[in-house]
């Protein structure tokens, strides 16, 4: 029944959440182990967190996998 019921994370705000590159790295990990999943999502808003150069590498990477079949609408990395 339940792999039946069409559901997907469509919004997902974690702006200001003082997530530094090792939640950065985490996420977009959990992001990769559940891709369809990240297809769904449309507006991602991670401003306000401190990426680092790891953390910019690794979400870098995730975008570069999804760019062709992403439904992101709007993303917001502002004083990320």
């Amino acid at each position: 029944a339940l792999s039946e019921w069409n559901h997907a994370l469509t919004t997902l705000n974690l702006s200001n959440c003082h997530l530094t590159s090792k939640g950065i790295l985490s996420l977009t990990s959990a992001f990769e182990s559940n891709f369809g999943m990240s297809l769904s999502i449309q507006n991602l808003d991670l401003s306000g967190n401190n990426f680092a150069v790891e953390g910019t590498q690794a979400f870098d990477s995730w975008l570069s996998q999804i760019k062709s079949a992403s439904g992101i609408k709007k993303l917001n990395l502002s004083s990320s």
